[in-house]
């Protein structure tokens, strides 16, 4: 009776946990950036009335913090992945990395690509980083809560490679074409 009475004690506190869980950090969507300064801890590195970054480490790897406003309602945050490497193919440690995180948080991806768009280097994975500097391999893996569609992603175009992990409402405010580009 005693452990059926501890693991009811334990369910029902993680499921508060989980209803109380913010959305992006400590911030929830549709919060004003006075508000997400306010449960901030880092210092702002950049402001606008559309945004708010941070740097930061995420995985012991620097990273800028991005808070996205339309309105001045929080609707999108991110994590960009600050860090240069010699070689290409650790930018695919780095976001195997953030997807295993992202795994033991959220569960297994909804979806988990790897796109290729050419493949030319698909036989040879030491050019695999070559091959996403040059726009012909995508990673991307997804998950999604009862209100935030997350996103883990590595690309790159024109010998520049992008890893990131978005966060994006599922209920966002209304907003313009344009405004949903930006995003």
């Amino acid at each position: 009776m005693k452990t059926f009475i501890t693991t009811l004690v334990i369910t029902f506190f993680g499921a508060l946990t989980m209803v109380n869980a913010a959305d992006f950090r400590k911030s929830d969507w549709g919060m004003t950036q006075e508000q997400v300064k306010n449960t901030e801890t880092l210092e702002i590195s950049s402001s606008t009335n559309k945004g708010l970054w941070y740097e930061s480490k995420l995985l012991d790897k620097k990273v800028m913090v991005c808070y996205k406003f339309i309105d001045n309602k929080l609707v999108s945050g991110a994590y960009l992945l600050e860090e240069e490497n010699t070689n290409n193919n650790l930018f695919i440690d780095d976001y195997n990395n953030f997807k295993e995180a992202l795994t033991k948080k959220y569960g297994e991806p909804e979806k988990d690509i790897t796109h290729w768009d050419r493949n030319l280097f698909k036989d040879m994975p030491s050019h695999w980083g070559t091959a996403i500097a040059l726009g012909q391999l995508r990673y991307i893996a997804y998950w999604k809560t009862q209100d935030t569609e997350i996103m883990v992603m590595l690309h790159g175009d024109a010998f520049e490679i992008d890893c990131s992990i978005l966060y994006s409402s599922i209920h966002p405010q209304k907003m313009t074409e344009a405004e949903l580009d930006a995003l």
